[in-house]
């Protein structure tokens, strides 16, 4: 038989090394959980407070339920993949046009569409937006931030409210009406149709083709 004494595997020193650092890790590991508790409980409350305000000033957001993300989204009818965000953060706080339709390509074509409106559309909103093609991401947004007004200040609550529920109902009533103007440049040129087929558009994501039986003629 061979007797091994600890010490002998994992020397003293090593070993007094090797528990601190596992109470750190633990310690750590509790504290990130603790706070993460802390921080969806604050938005989870922040969220309620603010849906309970849209269903006193009209805003877009009376319906929603509340969620311990850092954010709320609405879609805007007719206009597959793009949303109306509000976003929290630490320091600050933003409204933005989110286009994410799954698809990079059709992501960019959106964005293109809505950029080459921009004047019209801010002139509907009433100020100037700040657009983010995001070439190197999926995604892109079209945003206004305010960056003096934090959601972990409770004095700045009201002040944020008042924000979304403003900005919201202008992006609402500025970018709607792109939904349909978009969906009038999908057709298709009567070269590119598939066969038998005159027509081809998008509403949202269904793809509709009109066309004729060629024998009928």
């Amino acid at each position: 038989k061979v007797l091994l004494d600890f010490d002998q595997i994992i020397p003293i020193k090593d070993a007094d090394d090797y528990t601190i650092k596992i109470a750190a890790k633990n310690q750590t590991e509790t504290q990130n959980a603790e706070a993460s508790q802390i921080r969806h409980s604050n938005r989870q409350n922040f969220w309620a407070d603010f849906i309970e305000y849209n269903k006193n000033n009209n805003g877009l957001f009376s319906g929603s339920a509340g969620t311990t993300d850092s954010w709320l989204g609405k879609s805007i009818k007719g206009f597959s993949g793009v949303n109306i965000n509000i976003c929290i953060y630490n320091s600050s706080t933003r409204s933005e046009i989110y286009i994410n339709t799954g698809d990079k390509a059709k992501n960019k074509k959106i964005f293109d569409f809505l950029l080459s409106h921009k004047i019209e559309i801010e002139q509907m909103f009433g100020e100037e937006l700040v657009w983010q093609r995001l070439d190197d991401k999926v995604t892109c947004r079209i945003r206004i931030d305010r960056n003096d007004l934090s959601y972990l200040n409770p004095e700045h609550h009201e002040a944020i409210f008042a924000f979304f529920v403003d900005t919201t109902n202008r992006m609402m009533k500025a970018f709607t009406p792109f939904a349909k103007k978009y969906s009038k440049t999908s057709v298709w040129p009567l070269n590119l149709c598939p066969a038998k087929c005159i027509a081809s558009f998008e509403v949202g994501a269904v793809t509709i083709n009109l066309g004729f039986n060629s024998q009928a003629f």
